[in-house]
This record gives structure tokens, sequence and C-alpha cells, in this order.
């Protein structure tokens, strides 16, 4: 099972080859199945699930119940599960997609979505049900609704999202009240900048585009493909960030951070940092790795728009028992079946509504925190949204932080940084472009 940080890398990672995917798209002999005659075929047929780093001890037990289960309600359907390990998932659904081997029901997350609709290898499940698409978290649908192509391309199935931990001790220490830490982007730079004078950290995040598109600044122009994140109002956000970090109120170590966010997980638990943004996971390191802190922490919403991760469950355009395939598809992914699996899952969210509205899958032994955690992130979800475009790759990634983190330390002006920033990551795009 892949925890948040893996997710979160995995998310960051450089799409299926744009270029290879169009130019199979209608290779070999399959057809595209009409996808609004899909929900009225007969539910029958053998039917291929892969899911992705997830057979395992801990999981195994889960799937092989919800196939008995799922067989028992559909006799005449059966279903094979296969799994990919988590390295090479992108290259094995580029072979599998080209050779119209793709399964009939597949794990994917966003970008890896992206790709397949594209070359039109998988179904349309809005044009296929609509009815069933408004049952799921309305961000984790749009995060398999694409630029350009008509359609929803995947059910959500577990979500991540990341939401306030704040250290009550370190609040004091920092002569701000515990019991109300700040709720708005201006009430939390100058609570920054106030504890940075009693030597206390409270910033834990580089701004970046996420964090740009988080707080409404726009991040890409889809229909001209071009990065547009160097505008004044992203100008001013990071100087004001630069200017705080200068005065003390950001770790030095996180401002070049790996993506498993590890540097202000152990400036947390060293009480070094005052407030950092995870999951509910995060809970559970802290029972783990700093115990005494446990019942010195609070949770609240974030203020800015949450960002998402997600992963969905897709059907094939292609299935010879496409009908069997949505079918099992939204059992995979109905109410029951989401929640039973993110109690195992633990950190992460169902991607149905109703799952979130009534978060019941705190374990007896749960620490207060964590079913608090639950709660909140319960309330995230409902409004987070994927916000990194799924266009930038890690290169671009890395390309940012570079440029960010030169106006972080005063090396640069914020607007030189952004310029570059901008500038480096529009030639990458130019070049994925060229490329197809």
């Amino acid at each position: 099972m892949k925890r948040l940080g893996k997710v979160a890398a995995v998310f960051s990672t450089a799409a299926l080859s744009l270029g290879l995917m169009s130019g199979c798209a209608g290779g070999g002999s399959s057809e595209s199945v009409d996808a609004s005659a899909v929900k009225d075929g007969k539910i029958a047929g053998d039917i291929t699930f892969q899911t992705w780093s997830l057979k395992t001890d801990k999981f195994t037990p889960y799937f092989e119940n919800l196939i008995k289960e799922f067989e028992k309600k559909y006799p005449d359907v059966h279903v094979k599960w296969m799994d990919q390990p988590g390295d090479g998932y992108e290259d094995k659904l580029l072979q599998q997609a080209n050779s119209d081997q793709l399964p009939d029901v597949v794990n994917v997350p966003p970008e890896y979505a992206l790709s397949l609709a594209k070359a039109g290898k998988l179904l349309d499940l809005k044009a296929a049900d609509e009815a069933a698409i408004k049952n799921y978290v309305a961000g984790g649908t749009k995060a398999y609704e694409f630029h350009g192509i008509d359609g929803t391309y995947a059910y959500p199935w577990y979500l991540g999202v990341s939401f306030n931990y704040w250290n009550k001790d370190a609040l004091a220490a920092a002569g701000l009240d515990p019991a109300n830490p700040p709720a708005s982007e201006e009430e939390y730079l100058k609570a920054a900048n106030q504890a940075a004078d009693k030597h206390i950290a409270l910033l834990n995040t580089v701004p970046g585009a996420g964090f740009f598109a988080a707080h409404g600044i726009k991040v890409f122009d889809e229909g001209k493909r071009e990065f547009v994140f160097n505008t004044p109002d992203a100008v001013k956000m990071l100087e004001d960030y630069a200017a705080a970090y200068q005065k003390g109120a950001m770790p030095a170590e996180l401002i070049t951070k790996v993506d498993d966010g590890t540097p202000a997980n152990e400036a947390f638990y060293k009480g070094t940092l005052g407030n950092i943004q995870s999951t509910p996971s995060f809970a559970d390191n802290l029972k783990t790795d700093a115990p005494s802190l446990v019942d010195k922490v609070t949770v609240t919403e974030p203020w800015e728009t949450p960002q998402l991760l997600v992963q969905g469950i897709a059907v094939s355009g292609q299935s010879k028992n496409a009908a069997a395939a949505l079918a099992f598809a939204q059992f995979v992914t109905n109410n029951d079946n989401q929640v039973a699996f993110v109690k195992i899952a633990k950190g992460f969210m169902p991607g149905t509504v109703e799952g979130n509205k009534n978060p019941d899958f705190a374990a007896e032994d749960d620490t207060d925190l964590m079913k608090a955690a639950l709660e909140v992130s319960a309330k995230t979800v409902q409004r987070a949204e994927l916000l990194t475009p799924i266009e930038m790759n890690n290169e671009m990634k890395t390309a940012i932080l570079q440029e960010v983190s030169a106006a972080m330390q005063g090396d640069k002006s914020a607007k030189d940084a952004l310029d570059a920033a901008v500038k480096k990551c529009n030639e990458m795009m130019k070049d994925i472009d060229s490329d197809k």
C-alpha cells in the first residue's frame, strides 16, 4: 500500500508518454464500446481487475472477499484479480494499452487516466451512467475530467487530503492563543512573523504551483498550454514568504524539502516547527514517533483550497464484457466497500459523498487526535481539488523549487524567480508537445 508520501511522489511523476499513446489510438483489432449502451448490457462474462501495489497480506483478504461478494451477486461473472508492483506501473499500462490488453477494470491516478482517455482507451463513465457520478466527491470526479475531452474517466476510489496540525505549546510560547490558531493566510503570516521573534517556526511550505493554485492564482492556461503563475499576486506571496523565512519563520531544511515530507515531520516532532499540513496518517505517526506530543496537538481545516490526491477506478473502453466491468467498478467504489477499504488503509478517505458526510471509520483504539483528524479530513476532502496541473512533471517542479528557493534565500527577486520558473516550465512544455 502506498502511504501518502509515496502517493504524492507518484502523482508528481511524468504522465504516460502522450506521443506514444496518441500514436497507438485505434491500433490492433479492438473496437471501442458504445458507452451509452453499456449500462443496459448483460452483466456476464470474464473480466480482469488490476490494482497497483495492493496484493499484500494486509489487503489481499479484502480484495478476495470483495470479488467473492460480487460474484455471489452476479453469478454469471468471473473476476480475475491482477496486481502490478509500485515501480514501473506507467510503463505497464502503456504496454497493456498499446497491445489492446488493458484490464477491464483498472486502478489509475489522474495523469495516467488522461493519457489513456486521450488515446480512446477508457470508457466515459458519465456517458455510461450519468446518475452514478453524483455519488462521488465532486473534486474526485473532476480530477478525471480533462480539458478538450468530454466525459468522466474514473470513479474516485481512495483520497488523500492535508489539513493543519498545530503544536499548542509552540503557539503558547510564541504568544499566540492555542485555542484559536490562525484561520486565514493573513493571520498565518502575521502569526509566523510573531513566532519567529520567539525563535519558533510556523511556516512549513515553500510556495510552488500547487500552493499558488490553492490560493486562487492561475497556474496553467489549458487553452494555450502555457504556465502563467508569474502574476503580481504570486510575486507578492513569494515576497511575503521570503521575508518571513529570512526572519526565521521556516526551518532552513524545508527550503529544499523532499516529496515525502520527512524534514517537516522531523521538525514538528522536535518541536522546532509549530504547524504542519498533513493527512490523518500523521496522527498515527505522532503516536508512534512522538507520543509525548499527541495530547499537545490540535487540528483545523485549511483556509485555502485543499490539494487533492486521488486514486481512481476506470473501465476499459474496449472491454468485451463492458456491462460487467462497469458493474464491478461501481461495486468496488460504492460507499460500503470504500469505507471498508479506508478502515484498512488508515489515513485515506473514501471517494464517496456519503462516506465523508458520515466518517464512521475510526478504530476503537484510535487516539482522540486521530478521531479529530478523520473528522476534519472528511470536511476538507469535500472541497478539495486536483490543483497541480497534470501537465506538470517532476522536472518542472524541480525547476520551480530551485527558483523559488533562490528567492526565499534572497539570492533573486521574487519576480525574477517566478519569471524564470515560468520560462523553464514553458520550454519543457513545448518539448513535450513537440514530441507528440
